[in-house]
This record gives C-alpha cells, structure tokens and sequence, in this order.
C-alpha cells in the first residue's frame, strides 16, 4: 500500500507512498456510478509537477474517479495532500444534509477502520482541520488530512464498502492498482480501456506525488484496488482492463481491510507526529522519526533535526556506532595523525567504526572527520560493513549519471552490492523521483537516515517499508 503517504504513494508520507477497494462495484455500472454527470467537463491540471487530466464539477477537481484536490488559481497542485492526521485521529462533522441511511453507513465504515487500525474517528468539536461529510454527487475523498474543514462527499457511497475505501483516502492512501512500481506486478491492458481521457485517467501510474511504500507488492484484495475486469472504463467488459504478469486476473476485491492494509496503515501511522520540528513532510521523515523513536539519533537543543544539513565523517562513524552497534572486528583499530587521541568527542565511535570494516582512512593515513562524507561513500562503507552481496555492476545501468561513480566503488562491486540490497536513495530537492546516483554529492542527514534505516531493514530490526525514493533493483 502506499502513504502520501500508502501503499502504502507514506504524502510521505502521502507515505509512497503510504494506495490501495475499487470504488466502483458490480451492481454500479451505469456513468453516473463512476463519476460522470452531465454538468461535468474534463480539464487538466498540474498535479505534483505532472499534467494530469481530471473531471472538474463546479469548484471540485477529482483524480482517478475518487480523489479530491485542490488546484490554485494556475491550475497547480497545492502540494498539501497526503499529511496524515496528528495521533490518528480523524475529527469529523456531519452534514444536516445526509441522511439518516447514510448515517448508518458511515457509522459502519468508520467502525470498521477503529476496529481494524490504529485510526480513531471523533465527533469534532472546535478542531480547525476536521472532515465535514456531506450528501453531494459522487463518492469522494481528498488524500490525508488537508489543515483545514475538507469535504468528504458521500451522496454516492451507497453500500459500508465503498465509503470504507474512500476513508482509505482520508487516512492518506492512494490506490493500489496505481502505485508508482506497479508495473513490476501487474499490466494495464490499455487496448480496452475506453479511449477517452476519463476512462484512461483512471488507471494512470502514480510517479510524481511525495509518498512511501508500507507494504510490498500488490495487494490484489486490498480496499484500496480496482478490480481487473467488469468496468464501465473497458470497451468490451467481458475482458478485464488489468491482469498480472503472468496473465491471469484476481478474484473481486471484498471491499473491507486487508491484513495488508492493517499493516500498512498501522505502520504509517507509527510515526505520524513529527519528533523534529523541521521534518514534517519531509521526504524522509519516517526514516528520520522512527529513528529518534528508537533513540538512535537525536535532534538538536532547538528541537530541530536539520536534514538537509551535510554529514561530516566524525558524525557518519557516531551513526554506525549509534545505529548499527557493530559487535564483530576484522581488523585492528588505527591511530590516525588527525584525530586526537584523549578527550575527542568522536574518538570511540570512529575506532569501532574502522575495526568493524565500515571506514578506513586515506592512503596518506588519515582519517579527515571533519570531511564531508558524499552519497558514494555512504554507500560503500554500509554495504561494506553490512558484508552486502549479490550485486552486478551491469544493473548500475539503470542510473543515468553511472560514469561519475568513481572506479574504485565500481571496482569493489559495493555501489552495485547496495543497489541490490535497497540502500540508495534517489530523491530530488524538486519533489521528483530520477535516476540519478549523484554519487559525488555530499549526504544530507536524510540521507544517512534513510540508508541507515534500509540497513536496519537488511538487518531484520524494522519493518520494510519501502521509501518510495529507493532505487528499486531489477527482480
């Protein structure tokens, strides 16, 4: 599933990440069930820097037949979708204009999220950011907590299981069926899908809005997916519109949770509250809080983190010593000319960090720990002390700057060993995925956050969770 946030695509929140029922069902086939109405016209908008097509009905803008955002007067993504909700707690409010039936349906879809998660709804009071649900047109949602009061439209949510997934939505998750590598699982038989903008809109990959990943694969009974066949998108609905890669389809999703999507919500929903005043939103700040969770790293005095600032090589040997706690030496410690032997801050840590064959030092014999260590030596030294396998210096093709990773990390087949493993991270200031390495770039705190967090991962002490900025290797 996909955060921000799902799949969990966390934002990353929408946690990639962090996407998961179909809203449409059998018994609803006809235009009006999948969002069509006579006074609804298709434009298109800039969502996450990517032009998209969506259907705009009045002030309303909806992505994908179910998603709400919100475009400013240019017609661009506010950027605001995908926050989870502070503690899990969605507040909420009615509207006079639903009625007493759909009361109960919502009532029933909301217990079966607190029955299932850690999500916990409750009846609003003065709270500024609330879900106010009303009986307009359509069955919609916008992805996570917005800030402010955000429509939940529930004039077409006519059965639990439907209102159900688009709570899915609120809680921060995308669908399931559009996760940024779907297409690793599953293929979109675009020949019968309807070729019109709507219907193609509808099974668009997602790569371009912040999330995360917080379960593997694809779900195929998630709350959160499409079904493969039996649309109205299809041009001949006796044929499905999706199936996986060995050809064959999946049985029609139940419309409740998953114990996939209980995972996954759960994990997301872990660290849900910023412990650093300056990562909420950040593209790593699930790495990052869940390290200070476990207090394996800390802020600073002003209560702040600072992940964009550079890593020296004195504080990366204090992460390995703080984060991995290597136990087995290879090799004897050293005593480098430049780093005091009585009284320095970093002294034990970048002992341990050497004898346990994660650093070394130059070959004019020193160790430099107030150098700023790049993203290739960050690398390299984890894979190295993880003692990582299984690499290939061909699949170092799929990174477009591959000729600036300089030859010695190539040599040793450590750049490759933690391609393989999920080490590397590719994310872009701009808020985009590349395949970019920038090997010789300096690593930001978030960087060694995030590595450290796949070493962890590679380590079994958390979960898999899958920043949706890793570099994902070949299967």
């Amino acid at each position: 599933m996909r955060f921000y946030l799902k799949t969990f695509t966390v934002l990353t929140f929408v946690f990639s990440s962090v996407l998961f029922i179909s809203c449409e069902k059998e018994e609803i086939l006809d235009e009006t069930s999948i969002g069509i109405e006579e006074d609804t016209e298709i434009v298109e908008v800039e969502y996450y820097g990517e032009k998209i097509y969506v259907e705009k009905k009045g002030n309303h803008y909806v992505m994908e037949g179910d998603i709400l955002i919100d475009v400013d007067d240019n017609r661009k993504s506010s950027g605001k979708t995908g926050v989870l909700w502070p503690n899990g707690i969605v507040y909420y409010a009615i509207s006079s204009n639903v009625s007493d039936s759909q009361k109960q349906i919502i009532t029933k879809a909301m217990n079966h999220w607190k029955n299932k998660t850690v999500i916990k709804f409750e009846k609003r009071t003065n709270q500024q950011a609330y879900v106010n649900f009303v009986a307009t047109g359509g069955c919609q949602s916008f992805i996570g907590r917005k800030g402010g009061m955000q429509e939940l439209n529930v004039g077409g949510c006519i059965n639990r299981e439907l209102l159900i997934h688009e709570l899915g939505h609120t809680v921060g998750l995308y669908h399931e069926h559009n996760k940024y590598n779907r297409d690793q699982y599953i293929r979109i038989l675009w020949d019968n899908i309807r070729d019109n903008l709507f219907s193609r809109a509808q099974y668009k990959k997602n790569t371009t809005a912040s999330g995360r990943d917080f379960t593997t694969g694809i779900d195929y009974e998630s709350v959160m997916i499409y079904r493969a066949g039996v649309t109205d998108h299809a041009i001949d609905r006796t044929k499905p519109v999706m199936e996986k890669l060995d050809g064959t389809g999946w049985s029609y999703p139940p419309g409740t949770l998953t114990a996939n999507d209980i995972r996954g919500v759960n994990l997301m929903y872990a660290n849900s509250v910023p412990l650093a005043s300056d990562i909420s939103n950040h593209w790593a700040q699930y790495e990052i809080n869940l390290l200070m969770r476990m207090g394996l790293v800390s802020g600073f005095s002003d209560g702040t983190f600072k992940p964009n600032n550079l890593l020296t090589r004195a504080e990366f040997a204090a992460l390995i010593a703080s984060i991995i706690k290597p136990t087995e030496e290879i090799r004897p410690d050293i005593n480098f000319p430049d780093v005091p032997d009585t009284d320095y801050w970093a002294i034990e840590a970048i002992s341990l960090a050497v004898k346990s064959g994660y650093m070394s030092g130059f070959p004019d014999g020193t160790f430099r720990p107030n150098e700023k260590v790049t993203r290739v030596q960050l690398f390299v030294a984890l894979s190295s002390g993880l003692r990582l396998d299984g690499g290939r210096n061909s699949d170092l093709d799929f990174f477009s700057d591959r000729g600036d990773i300089p030859n010695w990390a190539i040599d040793n087949g450590r750049v490759a060993d933690a391609y393989e493993n999920k080490l590397i991270s590719v994310y872009n200031l701009n808020n985009s995925i590349t395949n970019k390495l920038r090997p010789n770039e300096n690593a930001t705190r978030a960087d060694a956050a995030v590595t450290f967090h796949q070493a962890l991962v590679f380590l079994n002490k958390v979960e898999d969770t899958s920043n949706r900025y890793l570099a994902l290797p070949p299967l």
